[in-house]
């Protein structure tokens, strides 16, 4: 992420339809994304990301975080909006981030 402030947000577009079930992160601590929303858009609908995947609250540290949920339908795209941040300023620093499913 390049800007400081909130929200921020990752978006994630696939080459083909997949599911997925969990997510993992490392987070530099200090600057975390501490309530995560994550939202899907289908293959029918790229711009549309009305299905709810899940809402998480990492924790302020460096080591991996692994987030997990029902799996979802077959998505095309995954956004992560980071709502709000353990820095005063909203800046996050992501060292990893897996997305966790298959290709449907």
């Amino acid at each position: 992420m390049q800007q400081q402030g909130l929200p921020q947000n990752i978006l994630l577009d696939f080459p083909s339809a997949v599911s997925v079930n969990s997510i993992v992160f490392q987070f530099q601590g200090g600057f975390v994304g501490k309530k995560c929303v994550v939202v899907g858009s289908t293959v029918d609908a790229p711009n549309d990301y009305s299905i709810e995947i899940d809402t998480f609250y990492p924790e302020d540290i460096n080591p991996t975080q692994t987030f997990t949920f029902e799996a979802t339908p077959a998505l095309k795209r995954v956004k992560i909006v980071f709502e709000e941040s353990t820095d005063f300023y909203g800046r996050i620093t992501v060292y990893k981030l897996d997305v966790l499913g298959h290709v449907c």
